[in-house]
């Protein structure tokens, strides 16, 4: 019996480094499957792809997680410990740049690497004037192929990053319409954060959540796991203050209740606290911050250019220089898809 498609929302939890300098994002990416180098035989097509995006992830944030690692062994020498990716056999770098910008935003770079196109900031998989629709990889995938296809994220499923692999919208912020493709787009299994915004600017606009049942989604609401990883923060080296565990507390109930917000949406204070960024995940990045010593001073992009890790069949071809949209490149011609 075929299971139904899954969509699954919690309370919305960003990445440990979510508002660090470099939000451009990384790529750690696994391609297993049999065979070995790439040449064309059936038998070198991954049976399975994984694509992984670090948001906010480049050299900087990887060597400050091998510092942050090597001192949990509280040696009295200075040490490190690489994160697991980072042994990965093959690693490249890839230029970041948008058609508008050498420091580009989340919208731009993730249609970078799921469509292969160059587009301005904040664009979801259109071009600038909005004149061409681009197909990403995952749909090419799902509709040729015939592929399974997940969307697992630490953030709103249909904030960018996520929105990227299956919504094409002229702004990022146009998260009602991004939840309706999210559901149209008939992908198996989509998990992350709640639905941003899921009834759009009219109150007669069918709940997103209920028009996910009725297109077939098992849909599950909680917010145990957001409050688990705040009992987590709790515990450990890393044991709050009172005035700490007030600060989180309070972070953690604005985001359930509100979420991230426009500047002229929140006081200065709340500006000045969490920027336009999700309030939990900012202050946990803050109290890391100052209980580590690394130290992570914007909000603000950059145009870093950022590592790529590859493991598997086919990872050969990640190796070297090149620019964002080859990871669509390289993804379809490793699988097939025209």
């Amino acid at each position: 019996m075929k299971p139904e498609p899954s969509l699954a929302g919690v309370a919305s939890m960003g990445a440990l480094f979510g508002c660090s300098s470099g939000e451009p994002s990384s790529v750690a990416m696994a391609a297993t499957g049999e065979g070995g180098a790439q040449g064309g035989s059936a038998a070198m097509v991954p049976k399975y792809v994984f694509l992984f995006i670090g948001d906010g992830m480049s050299y900087p944030q990887i060597q400050a997680t091998a510092y942050f690692n090597g001192a949990q062994q509280r040696g009295e020498e200075s040490t490190i410990e690489r994160a697991s990716f980072m042994d990965f056999p093959v690693i490249g770098s890839q230029y970041t740049y948008d058609s508008t910008s050498f420091c580009p935003d989340s919208a731009s770079m993730a249609t970078s690497i799921a469509s292969g196109r160059k587009t301005a900031s904040g664009v979801i998989n259109v071009s600038p004037d909005a004149s061409e629709r681009f197909e990403t990889i995952a749909e090419k995938l799902k509709r040729q192929l015939g592929y399974k296809v997940g969307v697992l994220t630490s953030v709103n499923l249909n904030h960018t990053t996520p929105a990227a692999f299956y919504a094409h919208q002229q702004s990022r912020k146009n998260y009602c319409e991004i939840g309706q493709e999210l559901i149209a787009s008939g992908f198996d299994y989509f998990a992350g954060g709640g639905l941003l915004n899921p009834t759009g600017a009219s109150d007669n606009r069918i709940d997103l959540y209920e028009a996910a049942r009725d297109a077939g989604y098992e849909v599950a609401r909680t917010y145990d796991e957001g409050a688990a990883q705040v009992a987590e923060a709790e515990t450990g080296s890393l044991m709050l203050t009172a005035c700490e565990d007030e600060q989180l507390r309070e972070a953690y109930e604005r985001t359930v209740a509100v979420g991230a917000g426009d500047q002229e949406d929140m006081t200065q204070e709340e500006y000045v606290h969490y920027g336009t960024y999700e309030p939990f995940t900012v202050t946990l990045t803050h109290l890391l911050n100052r209980k580590s010593g690394v130290d992570f001073s914007t909000c603000a992009h950059s145009g870093l250019t950022v590592p790529v890790f590859a493991l598997g069949a086919g990872a050969e071809v990640f190796d070297g220089f090149y620019d964002n949209t080859e990871i669509y490149a390289k993804l379809a011609a490793l699988t097939g898809v025209a």
